[in-house]
């Protein structure tokens, strides 16, 4: 009995992960074509944007376009807990696990 129960909660868990995963991208997908088509982003010369880390709305398009149409993207990087500043990238690759492995930037251009 004990052997079910553990695999009945084992299986409703990983329903409930796959809902959100598909929950995620949905919304991540929602929320970059919405951003993409605003025009105040499309007259930006300069974006503000985090890269997202696990279950947040993801990021990543957004930032590979800004940079692809000659923006300047800064990211967030926490320089001590409880104190970040923004540091501009230039290519994703800038873009490396930091603090507590939330990806953040490797250079140091504010």
């Amino acid at each position: 009995m004990e052997k079910e129960l553990t695999e009945y909660l084992r299986k409703i868990t990983q329903a409930s992960y796959s809902r959100v995963e598909e929950k995620l991208t949905k919304y991540s997908k929602l929320i970059t074509d919405k951003v993409l088509t605003l025009k105040q982003y499309q007259n930006a010369v300069t974006v503000l944007i985090y890269a997202s880390y696990q279950k947040e709305v993801a990021t990543y398009e957004i930032i590979t376009d800004a940079l692809q149409s000659g923006k300047r993207v800064y990211c967030p990087k926490v320089l001590e807990p409880g104190h970040m500043e923004f540091y501009q990238i230039t290519s994703l690759e800038e873009i490396l696990p930091g603090y507590k492995n939330i990806p953040e930037p490797v250079s140091l251009v504010q």
